[in-house]
């Protein structure tokens, strides 16, 4: 830091002049977070950038409460924000920022914490450059010596912060009653992050208690409710499942994919119990039961599903809904129809149900 403060003009021609390299840092170092953190399979709503606007550059200089000498004291001339999904997983995005970046932790910021008494803005804000070693790849050498600001938070703080900072300006001189209620919704948002991320944690209990189940054939899979959570549990341990998913996918010549989408257990699972299938045991007993009579009815499919569909891959769990889709044609076209409407599956015209149910009275 200089002992005699530059002049405006001075910094804002400096500032023209950094303006491209900062857009470039913006959009390489999102690239790099984004790397970084498909590597470690966390899953966040997004990242943004920003390159500071030269009218603010200049306010914020010329600020009398704040002591800047020079364009370099300002530390977020350059500004990326991650978005994650829920608050717990803020300090997973910071661990990766921590190890991908030098942290100036003098100007580092934690809004998070402060008096427990007070609610509000949520958000932790990392001033951070990049690391001698990256700095000697020639992609980076560019941004040596430049700082930039990484915020991280939530997707409910980041709606608070949107309001709070916005167009709602939810900071300013307000009556006590309505900052009382301000008060309040900040606090209802903080309890619905927490709340979020205990369903999933709930949720991630009961499939992997579910698998367990399955796997180890301890416990009763009759009072196992058949939803989508238990079905993708079931699917992935269940060794008849498995064998009837890789038939099927060899049958149609297509890769089978490794692991089944939550939509994809949401729908078989809504398959399965229109046709009566309301429990893991009625699962297992079904798949058991109908295995030859669904092989039967595939192989009378296949001109339609290679044919007229022409699917890219097969869903783990497929079994369960081509299942359920061959007990449904056994009732008849009308029965068929009520099955895929309740499923919103486009390709129910008149030559399709009338392919599937021919082919199961067949089977």
């Amino acid at each position: 830091m200089t002992n005699r403060k530059i002049n405006t003009d001075e910094v804002l021609k400096d500032f023209d002049s950094l303006s491209p390299r900062l857009h470039e840092l913006c959009e390489q170092t999102k690239s790099l977070l984004e790397r970084a953190m498909a590597k470690t399979g966390l899953k966040i709503q997004g990242i943004t950038w920003r390159v500071k606007d030269r009218e603010k550059l200049k306010r914020k200089y010329e600020n009398p409460d704040k002591s800047y000498f020079a364009l370099s004291d300002i530390t977020d001339l350059a500004g990326l924000r991650i978005i994650t999904y829920l608050a717990k997983d803020v300090d997973l995005v910071a661990e990766i920022v921590r190890r991908e970046f030098e942290l100036d932790e003098k100007n580092t910021v934690d809004k998070r914490k402060g008096d427990p008494e007070k609610l509000g803005y949520q958000s932790l804000h990392y001033i951070c450059g990049y690391s001698r070693k990256r700095i000697e790849l020639l992609e980076y050498e560019k941004f040596n010596g430049i700082k930039f600001e990484i915020q991280i938070r939530s997707l409910l703080q980041h709606a608070w912060a949107e309001l709070q900072h916005g167009a709602y300006d939810l900071q300013s001189n307000l009556p006590d009653e309505i900052k009382n209620r301000f008060s309040c919704l900040s606090g209802l948002l903080q309890l619905a992050d927490r709340e979020f991320a205990s369903i999933l944690d709930e949720q991630a209990k009961y499939a992997k208690s579910t698998a367990v189940i399955v796997e180890t054939k301890v416990g009763n899979l009759d009072s196992v409710n058949l939803d989508a959570l238990s079905l993708a549990g079931f699917v992935s341990n269940s060794s008849q499942a498995k064998e009837l998913d890789a038939w099927l996918a060899a049958n149609l010549g297509v890769p089978l994919d490794s692991r089944i989408t939550p939509s994809g257990a949401n729908l078989f699972s809504i398959a399965a119990n229109f046709v009566g299938l309301k429990t893991l045991g009625d699962l297992d007993e079904a798949l058991n039961k109908f295995s030859s009579e669904l092989l039967l009815f595939e192989q009378k499919m296949i001109d339609v599903w290679s044919v007229k569909l022409r699917p890219k891959s097969l869903s783990v769990g497929i079994c369960v809904y081509r299942l359920s889709l061959y007990l449904a044609a056994k009732r008849g076209p009308e029965f068929t129809r009520a099955m895929l409407d309740s499923l919103g599956v486009k390709n129910q015209n008149s030559e399709f149900v009338t392919a599937v149910v021919a082919a199961a009275q067949a089977a």
